[in-house]
């Protein structure tokens, strides 16, 4: 499953309505890992002058460790856009992560779409609604059809509006692995690695395993 942040993100959007000042807004570190990534964007969208900053006050951490626990968090990212190369990279992260004794977090993004003859490009508008609903769930759809096999560990999903590669070196940033496929939706056929694989890997600071349909 994943954790349902819908009432952190309207508290986040009643703080940007309300905040006429600089203002610093604090989550637990309970929360999923990227939950501040996306209060950013919901505070932004919601108030686009706002001067804020966003933080994480940590808890439940090993003493002497509690800095880089909390900023290298243990978990396998995954990059899913419903081809079959990221299949097959999701079921290699839910193994991996099963060796680990760690959680999945599967990155879907999309960028440009348009709705009724129009480019969305208004945050929160109902046709930036439909468009976030539609990847999101392809994704999950894609988590439950795989996950059977490591049902224990923990996946949580995550759609991000924006480019590809960037968005999941940000996620993956301190990692214990990414996994991508070689190849996805826009692949061309008798390419060795796709462009995002190929950002990717230039681009990551965790390590990164790219998955090839045999």
């Amino acid at each position: 499953g994943h954790a349902d942040l819908t009432y952190v993100m309207a508290a986040a959007e009643q703080i940007a309505k309300a905040a006429k000042h600089h203002v610093v807004i604090v989550t637990k570190s309970t929360v999923p890992v990227g939950t501040n990534r996306q209060v950013r964007e919901t505070v932004s969208a919601a108030n686009p002058d706002l001067d804020f900053d966003v933080a994480s006050n940590p808890e439940f951490l090993r003493e002497g460790a509690a800095i880089d626990d909390f900023m290298k968090p243990d978990r396998v990212v995954v990059g899913v856009d419903g081809s079959e190369h990221s299949r097959l990279a999701f079921t290699y992260a839910l193994r991996a992560a099963a060796l680990r004794g760690t959680g999945v977090t599967s990155v879907t993004t999309w960028n440009v779409e348009v709705v009724d003859g129009v480019v969305v490009t208004e945050p929160g508008s109902p046709e930036w609604e439909v468009v976030d609903a539609r990847y999101r769930d392809m994704a999950t759809s894609t988590v439950e059809d795989l996950r059977t096999e490591h049902p224990d560990v923990e996946v949580t999903v995550e759609v991000h509006h924006g480019r590809a590669a960037d968005t999941l070196v940000d996620v993956a940033d301190g990692a214990d692995l990414l996994v991508v496929g070689s190849r996805g939706r826009g692949g061309f056929r008798g390419m060795l690695l796709g462009s995002v694989s190929q950002r990717v890997l230039g681009r990551a600071t965790c390590p990164v395993a790219v998955l090839h349909r045999q």
